[in-house]
């Protein structure tokens, strides 16, 4: 059984990659969503068909087979609709696509330029100085940070912020600030 399930997934991920390096990115996205519509439909209707009863099985594996068949149904359409729209989908894709990989880049960077001001903003408020002054006024940043409800999104954010900026801004980055020359 652990072969059988081994074979599919170098199957799998053989096709989807051929497929990707094949047709784009783009063009692997509507297969995707099909495949995540029938899914989500058959994990919906799981359970609730005993049509498997019929073929001797048990309704546990009938609705797995369900959830998996369906979404397997969904890929299969999504990479027929690929295939027979497929010039339609180029010349629309070469036109948004471009303007569409732009604005998911345009807004990771925003999220990480802005990600990575409120984490050295929080780090201002955080730092201490072993006998060195730092001015009072340094927590008003991080709290006016806290309070901003356009930085709450970004504040949830922040463990993915700090691991792609890991190198950039180091976890003792308070310490850091705080190292008064006095």
């Amino acid at each position: 059984m652990s072969f059988i399930i081994g074979v599919v997934i170098v199957v799998v991920f053989a096709v989807s990659l051929y497929c990707g390096w094949r047709f784009g990115l783009l063009r692997r996205l509507l297969p995707f969503a099909f495949f995540y519509g029938g899914t989500l439909l058959g994990g919906a209707t799981a359970g609730t068909s005993f049509f498997g009863r019929d073929f001797g099985l048990d309704p546990l594996y009938w609705s797995g087979i369900t959830v998996c068949g369906l979404g397997l149904l969904g890929w299969v359409i999504g990479e027929i609709i690929t295939y027979l729209y497929r010039d339609q989908l180029r010349r629309l894709l070469v036109v948004a696509g471009d303007r569409v990989l732009g604005l998911v880049a345009g807004g990771l960077s925003a999220f990480l330029v802005c990600g990575t001001w409120i984490t050295v903003a929080l780090a201002v408020g955080a730092a201490s100085a072993g006998g060195g002054l730092l001015p009072p006024s340094r927590v008003l940043v991080a709290s006016a940070v806290h309070s901003s409800p356009l930085a709450q999104p970004i504040l949830g954010g922040g463990a993915f912020t700090r691991s792609v900026m890991r190198y950039a801004l180091p976890a003792e980055l308070p310490l850091l600030l705080g190292r008064v020359d006095g």
